[in-house]
């Protein structure tokens, strides 16, 4: 769905890229009724996407993205430790824009970062853009901390609390039910 696989295609097997192309259509549709189920019973999901990914404009995502309980927001991977790996390039900062939309308010205002521009970016291509396809543990840890934020807005995750947390009610005669 990215810009740089669409200019490749171009040169690769039209068979392949179609099967490709139609796989991933499977994918978008499969996930899009989980989606709508985790709005329509209060659950929060998210779905992430590089940021000018043309999966954005299909009608499974660009009609989620429509729904008013939903937002896109953009996070650059640089601010999250986003370098290259290999090469030349070692250490590189890789900006690679990255399209987050969510039903959790808190959770998207935790990854929201943008770029600086304070500094250079490696272009994100080829092995480089291979490697930056897994989530640095800097994103993981706002995902995880929006989460959090999230469920403690929505009162589900209480302080001091680690793990699950059963709902449950007290009756002061019998003690927890």
């Amino acid at each position: 769905w990215c810009s740089l696989q669409a200019l490749n295609d171009t040169k690769r097997d039209p068979d392949v890229v179609r099967r490709e192309k139609i796989r991933a259509m499977v994918h978008l549709k499969s996930v899009e009724p989980l989606y709508r189920d985790q709005l329509e019973n209060g659950r929060y999901f998210m779905h992430g996407h590089p940021g000018w990914a043309t999966s954005w404009a299909t009608s499974p995502i660009a009609g989620l993205v429509k729904d008013d309980l939903v937002t896109r927001v953009r996070a650059d991977q640089c601010m999250y430790g986003a370098k290259a790996q290999f090469g030349s390039l070692l250490g590189g900062q890789i900006l690679k824009p990255t399209g987050f939309m969510s039903d959790g308010n808190e959770l998207l205002g935790s990854i929201m970062k943008r770029c600086s521009r304070k500094h250079d970016h490696a272009v994100c291509s080829g092995r480089i853009a291979r490697d930056a396809a897994r989530y640095l543990a800097g994103l993981c840890r706002a995902i995880i901390g929006g989460m959090m934020s999230q469920m403690k807005d929505d009162g589900e995750l209480l302080p001091g609390c680690v793990g699950l947390q059963p709902i449950f009610e007290i009756n002061v005669v019998d003690g927890p039910k």
